[in-house]
């Protein structure tokens, strides 16, 4: 699994978890596994059908909410961030390498903060997060500019 990050103390974000990943987090006490991959998407270990069965597994509820980087959108955003809180926390927000995982967390947690496009980008960094992927940043900065009052 690539790197986690704890965005709060309630949600923490990463890239594609193994079978071995999902059984520690399990016993780290995760309740919520969010799987923003596609039906399909290359480099998957299991469907999304097959991870869902396995967290169910082990205890912890699952949601498949798919995104793909090309049909990344507001709605789909606006939809994610009304879902989110009515996860039970902790909550384990994945994708494949971790960049939508994080772009879709923290404009959450950018709005919730009233940061601006530009602070979130900037934010983003320091936390650790390395978008090399223009038309993501891109989507993130206008997304969270308008969003904000």
């Amino acid at each position: 699994m690539t790197k986690q990050m704890q965005i709060n103390e309630n949600v923490t974000v990463s890239g594609q978890p193994s079978e071995d990943d999902l059984e520690k987090l399990a016993a780290d006490d995760f309740k919520t596994v969010v799987n923003l991959r596609t039906e399909g998407e290359k480099d998957q270990p299991f469907s999304p059908d097959a991870e869902g069965e396995k967290v169910r597994e082990l205890g912890m509820e699952y949601v498949h909410f798919p995104v793909s980087r090309d049909e990344m959108s507001p709605e789909l955003e606006d939809e994610f961030r009304q879902r989110l809180p009515s996860f039970t926390p902790p909550v384990f927000v994945h994708c494949g390498s971790g960049k939508r995982a994080g772009a879709f967390v923290v404009m959450d947690k950018a709005i919730n903060e009233g940061w601006s496009g530009e602070d979130t980008l900037r934010r983003a960094e320091e936390m650790g997060f390395e978008c090399k992927v223009p038309e993501i940043k891109e989507f993130v900065k206008s997304y969270v500019d308008s969003r904000q009052s």
